[in-house]
């Protein structure tokens, strides 16, 4: 195994281990949010402007469950910040043959890791003008988009209550289960897709920062993607290209999208 296989491997193994431990930590409480946004739900009238104005004025409180919830799983995710740093580091020092860089504290994670345009701590901050968090209006949006189509299509009050949601029923007991398609698995899906970008992000900028001390040995950057059933048109074409840097390459260093698993890894001087 080549050193540039080993590095490949000790990062996917770390963010995969690292997203099956949050994914176990947060499912319940993402059931729970979508089966009480459910229960909500179930009291709207069945008059299409009466039910429109019901759920307009239950925006309110719909937020204020989201991010109730948010609160509860957030801490999965920064706690899992500082293991990440240091596994993706040490693979990092052990690719580029250098002492590994210091690691950087949960604070500092939190303030430098970027999910597109805005770091990881905006992204849950709650805002002044709103009480809410940015992840919560994505929350927001994708069970939104559910109820306005139901609305749209005459759904039944139920049936948009199983569109949230669908509810197991043994005797007197009712279960909550995740079912594609469903706002509960879009719930997962979305903070799934976080998960996954905080972790690349990490073990990218650490890449880097081990790059720095070992770039008079580095000739050029190649690009590598994982390549299955599950690999995207934008990244099949690039697995195997190299450029001098990794901001060189056409559409910019990996992740190029949410569960992108590609990554860039250095090509040194003879």
């Amino acid at each position: 195994m080549t050193p540039a296989e080993a590095y490949i491997r000790a990062l996917a193994e770390a963010v995969t281990r690292q997203e099956d431990i949050i994914a176990d930590d947060t499912r319940r409480e993402l059931l729970e949010l979508a089966y009480r946004l459910r229960v909500l739900l179930l009291n709207l009238p069945d008059g299409a402007l009466e039910r429109q104005l019901a759920y307009t004025r239950l925006r309110r409180r719909i937020y204020a469950e989201i991010q109730y919830t948010i609160n509860r799983i957030f801490p999965a995710l920064a706690n899992a910040l500082e293991p990440i740093e240091l596994l993706t580091l040490d693979a990092a020092g052990a690719l580029f043959d250098v002492a590994a860089p210091l690691p950087r504290n949960t604070a500092q994670l939190l303030s430098e890791t970027r999910i597109r345009f805005q770091s990881l701590n905006s992204l849950f901050t709650l805002r002044v003008a709103t009480g809410a968090s940015d992840f919560a209006a994505q929350l927001f949006r994708l069970l939104d988009k559910t109820v306005q189509a139901a609305f749209l299509q005459s759904a039944t009050t139920a049936e948009l209550a199983d569109r949230v949601v669908q509810v197991r029923v043994r005797g007197d007991r009712r279960t909550p289960v995740l079912t594609k398609g469903t706002v509960a698995n879009s719930f997962r899906s979305r903070f799934k897709a976080i998960t996954a970008a905080v972790f690349w992000s990490i073990g990218y900028a650490n890449q880097q920062r081990a790059a720095a001390l070992a770039e008079r040995r580095i000739a050029g950057w190649r690009w590598n993607a994982v390549l299955d059933p599950k690999t995207c048109p934008i990244c099949r074409p690039l697995d195997g290209t190299t450029a001098l840097v990794p901001d060189a390459f056409p559409q910019g260093p990996p992740p190029l999208h949410p569960f992108c698993r590609c990554i860039v890894i250095p090509i040194f001087k003879d």
